[in-house]
């Protein structure tokens, strides 16, 4: 029956379709249906709620290397066929057929599975519950646009290290986990891929962090001992090395 729903979902309004519908769809009777839903909103709440399931079960746990779990990400919900079915379903709750109710409901079960996946205290503080709504809400326009991505982009464009930047922060600033940390990653891995795009927001986050300053003090440090060690080894290109003066 849950099937039956998707594709009429598909083909029109959720107010538009009726138990008949769904039962004709399934090739069940009435009594079948009934027997595991008291209405229709019942039927789209389970099917919502299965859908957002699947596609937290395709997450893997992030790692401490932002752009491998990233990667990870992208490979599973994009990369794998089989969990892409759950994006194209979500994407019909926000499509030209959905309804409010269709709306709340994709809405509360994305939130509800972020709380339940970064195992979120639901008494949070104002800037964690501000954070989650608009990472819902970012969410949920990705997929009122996936239609159209799917087809126009690729697995490639969307493990990207700025979309990389993007998820990680999120999901740090929600889970209250340290931000400095993360940045010092993120410049770690930088310098190893001779990756110039994140010096500036790094120079820019640390003039308003001095536990950030501290971290990338310490970074260089050893990064300095590392080339006198090794001077035949890693060498940053001028571009970074640049913005290495510029930040240190």
């Amino acid at each position: 029956m849950e099937n039956a729903f998707w594709k009429l979902l598909e083909e029109r309004d959720y107010p538009k379709i009726t138990v008949t519908d769904i039962v004709n769809m399934a090739g069940v009777n009435r009594n079948s249906f009934y027997y595991h839903y008291c209405k229709l909103n019942n039927l789209a709440e389970t099917a919502v709620q299965h859908a957002v399931e699947g596609v937290r079960r395709a997450i893997p746990e992030f790692t401490d290397d932002p752009s491998k779990a990233w990667n990870g990400v992208v490979m599973q919900l994009i990369g794998v066929q089989a969990n892409r079915i759950y994006l194209d379903r979500i994407a019909l709750t926000v499509g030209s057929h959905t309804s409010p109710f269709l709306l709340f409901t994709v809405h509360d079960a994305i939130r509800d599975s972020f709380i339940e996946w970064q195992h979120l205290d639901r008494d949070m503080t104002i800037n964690q519950d501000v954070l989650l709504e608009f990472s819902v809400g970012g969410l949920l326009s990705i997929s009122a646009m996936w239609s159209k991505l799917a087809k126009e982009t690729t697995v490639e464009q969307w493990s990207n290290l700025d979309a990389a930047v993007v998820a990680r922060t999120l999901y740090l600033a929600i889970s209250g986990n340290s931000m400095p940390g993360f940045w010092v990653q993120m410049f770690r891995s930088a310098l190893e891929k001779g990756d110039g795009s994140l010096l500036k927001s790094i120079a820019e986050t640390e003039s308003k962090d001095k536990d950030f300053k501290r971290e990338v003090d310490a970074l260089l440090e050893d990064l300095q001992n590392m080339q006198h060690q090794h001077a035949d080894g890693f060498r940053p290109s001028a571009t970074l090395m640049g913005g290495i003066n510029h930040t240190a």
